[in-house]
């Protein structure tokens, strides 16, 4: 039997290699650029003790979150490879087959051989996990996925052999802590060892004082978390933006997007991914403020699928407990307690994929042993097949979508395409495209991506800007306006002041600078400027005199404070008016 149990490791292994083999050849996506390309700290060994007193995103970028090991694994393979993406494209599908073993072996302490087989096969092949292989930055979804299996696997071991000694405690101390600080989803491991002692023990002498005794040190994993998040974010421990379909939006609010637009596509991707698409943003997920029939279909899935667990708690306490792991695996993106900065993600459910790859499986294992005695081998042999049938769709779809990650641009084209009601594919689209030269596609996608959802500044403002270095003012002036009535923020106020001055409309101009001096960054730029639409609306300088000859992409860098925007450069010396003589 042994021999067997290796041998189906192996062929869970291979599967995973075949479903993702395909990355190998990809450049970097995504978060990938920010996160590793353009992050200084990555490149330089000195540097990456500051990801442990540092936020997650450069402040450039940001500065969000908090996961000093993602931080520091990603820098170690940059160094590793020279940069190349090669390297990390290796790591991913490694530590995938990894995950995959590790589900199996997961499933081994709750199942049969076949069973859990069965469910790590499924695991392996599952075509919504391709994002979370093919981005680099996604490898901590894939680490956190891995130590859980392992963790929660070894908790179920020891607590059949009657002892959960010290250092199985200790171990799931570290993966709780290691795990948090590759990703904060982690912090959900306690509540995955509750539902394994509370589902898959029942059978087992109780040892409720066992768990205490675990329980005691992953409380102390989470709060050393927070004591290292709190010393970098201070109070504000969720440290992220907030995704715009709930943004202002209230925890009842929440629930109804949730339920409406969020819980069929769970179902969807974790049952039947045919469909995939890197985004999720608004026009496919909607904000919700009242009650409505998507709301009744969601509670209804939600319902159906807890009553089933509960009624075969006994008959199929595997199926329960596929159930449990889901939900829990789907609770901190869900959105209703805290909110986060997406609404779906395809890679934040590898790890509910593992409890519904056991749920699937454990309906399989009922369906065959509800026919007859004489009709049971026949009913075996026709699952097989069907298992057969889906590892084969499985590993044909995953094969096929990593090749839509090849690069940016095949990416988002193909994400305009999949999401075509997705207002964010389109503007991340229009902006490569801009990068790129083509002015004219560039700007018809982000005016599209605009028409579809005008609530988020950022498209908006990224527009306004390629109209102001265009010398297209009097169409930047409105698009500023728009993005700052619904986010006030320096760099869209200062690209107001420019224009305005430009445009020759001095007064107005030098409001919006006196406007920007309470937003508290760059305050020492303002104050020039205002000095300099003085001299402009002394002089009656003509319309197209006043420059403000700064960088273009210089103002538009974040920085967490006004010394780290002028610490780069003096620009306020550059400031000045034109005379006629300088024409």
């Amino acid at each position: 039997m042994r021999s067997h149990i290796w041998r189906y490791g192996v062929l869970v292994a291979l599967l995973s290699f075949g479903a993702s083999m395909m990355t190998l050849r990809n450049a970097f996506t995504q978060d990938d650029w920010p996160a590793i390309v353009e992050d200084e700290r990555a490149h330089d060994p000195k540097e990456w003790v500051r990801y442990w007193s540092e936020p997650y995103w450069a402040s450039k970028f940001g500065g969000d979150l908090y996961r000093p090991m993602s931080s520091t694994t990603m820098a170690a393979q940059w160094k590793m490879g020279g940069g190349a993406p090669f390297t990390f494209k290796v790591m991913s599908i490694a530590l995938y087959a990894a995950t995959s073993i590790a589900v199996f072996h997961l499933a081994l302490m709750v199942a049969g051989p076949i069973t859990a087989l069965a469910a790590a096969m499924l695991f392996a092949v599952h075509p919504v996990h391709v994002e979370a292989v093919a981005v680099a930055v996604n490898q901590a979804e894939i680490i956190v996925c891995l130590l859980m299996a392992l963790a929660v696997a070894r908790y179920i071991r020891d607590r059949r052999r009657d002892r959960v000694d010290a250092r199985t405690r200790w171990l799931l101390f570290a993966a709780t802590l290691v795990g948090a600080l590759y990703k904060e989803t982690a912090a959900v491991l306690p509540a995955l060892l509750v539902a394994a002692e509370g589902i898959m023990l029942l059978r087992t002498p109780r040892r409720w004082r066992d768990l205490a005794g675990v329980m005691a040190l992953q409380v102390l994993a989470i709060a050393t978390v927070g004591v290292l998040r709190y010393r970098v974010h201070g109070s504000n421990m969720r440290a992220t933006f907030t995704a715009e379909a709930i943004s202002g939006a209230t925890m009842w609010e929440r629930l109804l997007t949730m339920l409406g637009g969020v819980v069929p596509e769970w179902l969807r991707l974790l049952l039947w991914p045919a469909n995939l698409q890197a985004d999720y943003s608004p026009r496919v997920i909607d904000p919700a403020v009242a009650w409505e029939t998507p709301q009744t279909l969601g509670l209804a899935i939600i319902l159906l699928i807890g009553f089933l667990a509960w009624r075969l708690r006994h008959r199929s306490p595997l199926f329960t407990f596929g159930v449990a792991w889901t939900a829990i695996g789907l609770l901190p993106v869900s959105n209703v307690l805290v909110p986060t900065g997406i609404m779906l993600a395809e890679r934040t459910l590898i790890t509910p994929s593992v409890g519904a790859m056991l749920a699937v499986v454990a309906l399989g294992s009922l369906a065959v042993r509800a026919v007859g005695v004489q009709r049971r081998t026949v009913a075996r042999r026709a699952g097989y097949a069907v298992l057969a049938v889906v590892l084969v769709m499985g590993i044909t779809r995953s094969f096929s979508r990593h090749q839509i990650w090849r690069n940016q641009l095949i990416l988002w084209r193909q994400t305009v395409i999949d999401a075509p009601d997705g207002y964010r594919g389109r503007v991340a689209l229009g902006a490569l495209m801009l990068g790129m030269g083509w002015t004219d596609r560039g700007e018809a996608q982000l005016l599209e991506g605009i028409a579809l959802w005008d609530g988020s500044s950022g498209p908006i403002f990224t527009l306004a800007d390629r109209y102001r270095h265009s010398d297209r003012c009097a169409e930047a002036v409105p698009l500023y306006e728009k993005a700052l009535a619904i986010e006030e923020f320096a760099p869209g106020r200062a690209g107001l002041v420019t224009c305005r001055a430009f445009l020759g409309q001095y007064a107005q101009a030098r409001q919006e600078a006196f406007d920007g001096l309470r937003i508290g960054f760059y305050s020492e730029i303002f104050r020039v400027w205002i000095r300099t639409l003085d001299v402009a609306i002394r002089t009656n300088a003509p319309a197209g005199t006043v420059l403000f000859p700064i960088g273009k992409n210089y103002l538009f860098e974040s920085a967490v404070s006004e010394e780290g925007v002028l610490g780069r450069t003096r620009v306020a010396k550059g400031v000045h008016v034109m005379s006629d003589r300088d024409e």
